[in-house]
């Protein structure tokens, strides 16, 4: 015997061990991305550190006079 469908919506029946689509690929290999993105996070840090430096009174001496 079958059951008679209940009304209202339908809950979808979704595969988890199904291996997701793949979304963007990249041509470039995936060590050179993390790499990059390693740079990246040092420049910003870097920059982030020579900013709070600034605010706590460092004067580099950059070769212009003012």
């Amino acid at each position: 015997m079958s059951q008679p469908p209940r009304p209202g919506p339908r809950t979808p029946q979704v595969n988890l061990f199904a291996p997701p689509p793949r979304g963007l690929a990249l041509p470039i290999p995936d060590r050179f991305v993390e790499v990059f993105l390693i740079v990246l996070i040092v420049v910003v840090w870097a920059a982030v550190g020579i900013g709070v430096a600034l605010l706590f009174g460092w004067h580099p001496n950059v070769g212009v006079s003012l």
